[in-house]
């Protein structure tokens, strides 16, 4: 059956986006890196191209928003640079091309790019625009994070005294947030799947570009073992019989909001010396504490795992533990939840197997899922793969673990609460994901 021309599009732009992406990394690391620099606002440009052209609906409505960003975004800058008092004290390089008023003419472009990409990303969620405005400034601030070191190093702008403020990330998230509401308020269609690809190529591109001084072979391991994970089910997602990437505007919020939640635990978890990175096999780019593939971690794994979830769904017609999930759910909670009681001393116990405890007795009591034998047998076949990911992470070890927090019992190397860690992960993003489906629906 061909593909309709809205999935056409789709495939041809991220093939696009895919191809001169790896052209201009290539580039920027050969001896014409002066040149690939120089179509940096070229390259701006073209990707807001190709956004817009997975738009689908292009009106006047839509015209003024692009206006009213492109200029607030643009005279904002200009105030920035000449007063130091929004962003900080900063000013522009010469890599970003034209400039007037000190500020070069793309960065009103790529305002828009990310304010829109960002709008679109959370449009499908079934909450207020508040809520969804406040979820796109954060997801722009994350990704700022991972600009301000490759905007330094190339002259894209510098800041005063070479130390990035503080300022400017509180800015950029009020400035996204406000351009974000009035995205919101606009109305034209705000449905577009090449968005999320696009905000996770900008990710990925810019997290690979920086100094790459210490990248030895060794420290490229977390890297390829997440690229492993999730290529398969990136390629399958636009299979005919499945269309996974139909549900990515119900899973990404649910993965984002689930991330929120586990990345903070595991920035507390590293500061109280529960466990920690192995320098020799991470990039070496960190954030709070944790390097920048811990973070993609709660995105990739999460991804993967609802994949399979979704595929068993689609190929397992019948939901063979549905008539023993009661029991299983109870068995499991009771007995996680005696296990951390007595082992309080131990950190990693106590939080992991007391919250999925509590967690599942929830669903049984409370949301009543009628999802949770599917779970259990997706979550079955989640662990093969996750002996295999994590099986290397903590033999080699890239994560090393304080005996003092946890109860000793290792699978091969693997912690026994790394699995309903796994588990309490992938189940809190399923039922956001579920419950996201559910009110869309209900609409």
């Amino acid at each position: 059956m061909p593909l309709p021309r809205k999935d056409k599009i789709l495939f041809v732009s991220i093939s696009i986006l895919v191809i001169y992406n790896l052209v201009g990394f290539i580039g920027i690391h050969s001896i014409f890196q002066n040149l690939f620099l120089s179509l940096t606002p070229l390259s701006l440009l073209l990707s807001t191209v190709l956004l817009f052209l997975n738009n689908q609906q292009l009106n006047k409505r839509f015209i003024l928003f692009c206006f009213i960003v492109f200029v607030s975004g643009f005279l904002i800058e200009v105030t920035g640079v000449k007063s130091g008092v929004v962003f900080g004290n900063y000013s522009y390089g010469a890599t970003l091309g034209v400039k007037l008023f000190n500020v070069p003419l793309i960065i009103g472009i790529n305002w828009l790019m990310l304010v829109y990409m960002a709008g679109c990303i959370f449009s499908e969620l079934k909450t207020n625009i508040v809520i969804k405005s406040l979820l796109g400034a954060t997801s722009l601030v994350l990704l700022d994070l991972f600009i301000e070191p490759v905007a330094i190093k190339y002259d894209f702008w510098t800041w005063k005294n070479g130390t990035i403020p503080l300022q400017n990330y509180c800015a950029w998230f009020v400035v996204s947030f406000l351009l974000l509401l009035v995205f919101y308020k606009s109305n034209f269609s705000k449905s577009n799947r090449f968005a999320i690809i696009l905000f996770s190529m900008q990710l990925v591109f810019f997290y690979f570009i920086q100094d790459n001084s210490m990248l030895q072979t060794s420290h490229f391991t977390y890297s390829i073992l997440l690229l492993a994970t999730i290529a398969y089910p990136i390629l399958q997602s636009f299979e005919n019989r499945i269309m996974f990437y139909k549900t990515w505007k119900y899973l990404f919020p649910a993965i984002i909001c689930t991330a929120s939640i586990f990345i903070a635990g595991d920035i507390w978890f590293v500061n109280s010396s529960i466990w920690k990175f192995n320098p020799e096999y991470v990039l070496g780019f960190y954030f709070f504490n944790l390097p920048f593939e811990e973070w993609l971690f709660f995105i990739v794994i999460p991804f993967a795992c609802v994949f399979v979830y979704q595929v068993m769904n689609h190929f397992v017609k019948k939901d063979v533990f549905s008539p023993f999930a009661k029991y299983i759910t109870l068995v499991l909670s009771f007995t996680l939840i005696i296990i951390s009681l007595i082992f309080h001393n131990q950190t990693y116990t106590l939080t992991t197997f007391l919250t999925l405890g509590l967690f599942l007795l929830f669903h049984q009591f409370v949301l009543k899922s009628t999802y949770l034998g599917r779970f259990y047998l997706s979550w079955l076949v989640c662990l093969i793969p996750f002996f295999m990911v994590n099986g290397v992470l903590t033999a080699m070890p890239v994560l090393i673990y304080n005996p003092a927090h946890m109860l000793g019992i290792r699978l091969y190397t693997i912690p026994l609460e790394d699995t309903f860690y796994g588990m309490l992960n992938i189940l809190l993003v399923i039922t956001l994901y579920e419950e996201f489906r559910k009110r869309a629906l209900s609409y």
